[in-house]
This record gives C-alpha cells, structure tokens and sequence, in this order.
C-alpha cells in the first residue's frame, strides 16, 4: 500500500540524516535530526530526548498506524533500515529486543516470526539479508557468541517480563549458565571484569545483591541484553507509558526505540502519522459493513464465534496469499464499555 510505502520512505529520511549526526558525533543527534525532520515533514510539538542505561542519546520515534495497518509488517521493514543507517557496522547481526504488551500478542509474534514461509518472517530476512533467529526468554541461554555475530537474533518479551519488580520471579537479572557465561570474560581473569565494567557502568555485579561492591560482572540475561545494546520495537508503544517500564527499557542500553501503536500517548516522539482515510483509500477497510447478530445470550458465546470466524476467515486468506499473493488479514476489534463495576 501506498501509505506503508510512505511510512519506509520518511523513516529511511530520519534514520539516514540520524546516522549522519552520530557519525559526526553529536551528543544530541536525535534532537538535531528531528529538528531537521520538522521542517521536512511538517511535525508538531517538540522532541522529548531520552537517554539510555550508559547516559548516551536514545533516539526514540512513534510510528501511528491504524489498527489494521500492517504494523508489525512495517516493524519489520524499519529494523532492517536501522540495520542499513545507524547499526551498519553490525552487517545484520546483534540482538534485536521485541516488546509485546501481552499473551496474545506475544503468541501471534512468536509464531509468525517462527514460521519460515509466514510473510512477517520472510520481510524480516528480505529487509536484512541475514539469517534470523528467534527467542524467548527461557532459552535464550543457548546463545553462543557464533550466533550473536553471524545471525539477527530477535528476543521477544512481553513487557512484564523485563520489570524491575518481578526480576526475582524470571531471573532475568539474575545469574546464570548456559552459553551466556562465553559472553563473558572467565571468572579468573577480573581485571577483564573490571574493565567491562567501565565499558558498560549499569552492568549488575556479583555482590550487588548484598549490598557489596563485586569484582565480577553477573552472567545474566540482563547484562547481556545491556551488551548487545539493542534496538527495540516497541509494539503497541501506548502500554508501554509508565515510568518503571521506561526505565527497563532504557536501562537495557537500547541504541533506538521504535513504537507502534494507534493511539500514541501525547508525549509520544510521533514521526509518521498514517490516517483511517488512508487505509480506506487503499481499500484495507472495506464499505459497506454487513451486520450479522450472533444470537448468543452471552457475550462470552459471542467471544468465542468472534474468534472462530477470525481464525476460518484466516486459513482461507492465507491460502489466497500462496495463490496469488494478495494479503488480506481478517481483524475481531471488540468494543468494551466502561461500567465503574470491577
């Protein structure tokens, strides 16, 4: 579609222009570069500069798409551009952090992303010209420093699982084997450590936990997400509003945020809007709606007939996709209405 065309094309103007401010070393690349981008495409309101864990520049850009937008399909398309202007010197490789806001979203993006054939993984693969490989937290400990150069390795999280709050409950800042101990120096070198640890200051050591200065650097998922320096995608960017999750993400010294969502919150850094009229245009909403009554006394009946027709009208779009490659994708948007009642 034309709009998701236009989306590429001004993300590729302000990632090329950023990579050009931060190779001549700004401070505030990502302030200067929007400025630029003001002019350019008309943005209102001013940027909200943010930082990351090592108190470097984070440049962070909302993309607002409709639902029903293609969203995760342009995700896609600008992790590649990151990779082509500002990560060029990682040729495609490194760690890439995926934010979801929850389970199901979650399952939908682990399974697509997983699928060889499905259009979301095939994109990814395309834009990068890389070998992907995808995570979930729980086995990512099988990462070895082989995989971490030569693939694009895409870790999805759902947003609880990197709070502070909880890290006890999923050991994400925890120490820990597998192959993330060959992400770092051997124990018995800690001079090694110590300079790690000038390298990268928010790096947990050993010790912290008890109140006592370490020498050693913890093997932990955390610190090694800290390492890699991701990019994020931030789906649904409107969740992911609160201060404590912010920080996460800032704290995992994320070299750019990049949100999704449809409703952006005010302070959102919004570089491209795409409106309903757009999707209208291209014919992604299709008129006149055809109202059909369920008949079921409960709404959870009504649910439930909701999400089957959803998932037989996909099995037939994807076999239209693998016949002539038109990509049509049926959506279930649910109204819920506000009682004061919990």
């Amino acid at each position: 579609p034309l709009f998701q065309e236009r989306v590429i094309k001004e993300v590729k103007l302000f990632l090329d222009a950023l990579a050009t401010e931060q190779a001549a070393g700004s401070q505030y690349a990502s302030l200067v570069t929007w400025d630029k981008a003001k002019k350019l495409f008309y943005l209102p309101g001013e940027y909200r500069q943010r930082k990351n864990g090592l108190e470097r520049d984070l440049p962070t850009f909302c993309v607002k798409v409709p639902t029903g937008g293609g969203k995760t399909l342009l995700a896609t398309q600008i992790i590649g551009l990151v990779h082509q202007t500002i990560l060029k010197n990682r040729n495609g490789s490194g760690l890439v952090l995926w934010v979801v806001p929850s389970d199901q979203i979650y399952k939908d993006t682990l399974k697509a992303f997983r699928d060889r054939r499905h259009f979301y993984r095939e994109s990814l693969e395309f834009a990068l010209s890389r070998r992907i490989e995808v995570w979930e937290k729980h086995e990512i400990f099988r990462l070895t420093p082989g995989q971490l150069r030569s693939n694009l390795n895409i870790l999805i999280l759902k947003l609880a699982s990197t709070n502070r709050e909880t890290q006890e409950q999923l050991k994400f800042f925890r120490d820990s084997g597998g192959n993330i101990v060959q992400h770092f120096p051997p124990e018995n070198e800690p001079e090694k450590h110590k300079a790690l640890k000038k390298q990268f200051p928010n790096l947990d050591m050993l010790g912290d936990d008890n109140g006592q200065d370490g020498d050693l650097v913890k093997t932990s998922l955390g610190n090694l997400v800290r390492l890699c320096e991701p990019a994020v995608i931030l789906d649904e960017g409107h969740k992911a509003t609160s201060e404590l999750a912010r920080k996460t993400i800032q704290g995992f010294n994320a070299s750019i945020v990049v949100e999704l969502s449809a409703t952006p919150p005010k302070e959102a850094n919004v570089l491209v809007r795409v409106s309903g009229k757009e999707l209208l245009d291209e014919q992604m909403i299709k008129l006149p709606i055809n109202i059909a009554n369920s008949n079921q006394p409960s709404w959870r009946n009504c649910l439930t007939q909701a999400r089957e027709k959803r998932e037989h009208l996909a099995k037939l779009a994807e076999r239209d996709y693998r016949a002539n490659e038109k990509l049509i994708r049926p959506i279930v948007l649910v109204q819920v209405q506000r009682t004061g009642e919990d």
